[in-house]
């Protein structure tokens, strides 16, 4: 165990101690990393999500986008009357509309799920 006399003096040589221990870390990664030069074709490439850019040829349309457009085209006024009814800025009325808005969710999956067990 050590003794210190001073407890000034031994901050501050710890803090110098930790500013050397992190300098010296800060410098072996330095040298360590790799030196990107930016002069090869992948550093001018578009970044598109780890996707090959040969994705932006090929015209398609995923099936969640078309869900989505139906949503947001069918049941935007539905939305919309909801948001200018209920929602007021208050966090107690803001639960009480999202929790409304899940039920009614809720509701039109089980209906969904019951016509659809029908067929």
């Amino acid at each position: 165990m050590l003794i210190v006399s001073d407890p000034v003096s031994a901050s501050i040589f710890i803090s110098l101690m930790m500013l050397c221990l992190t300098l010296l870390l800060y410098l072996v990664v330095k040298a360590l990393k790799p030196k990107h030069s930016g002069s090869g074709d992948e550093s001018r490439e578009m970044y598109l999500g780890g996707e090959h850019p040969n994705i932006l040829s090929k015209p398609h349309v995923l099936q969640s986008g078309l869900y989505w457009a139906i949503v947001f085209r069918d049941f935007k006024r539905v939305y919309r009357g909801l948001v200018e009814k209920v929602h007021t800025g208050i966090a107690i009325d803001w639960a009480y509309y999202m929790t409304a808005w899940l039920l009614i969710l809720l509701l039109l999956a089980i209906i969904a799920l019951g016509v659809s067990s029908l067929i």
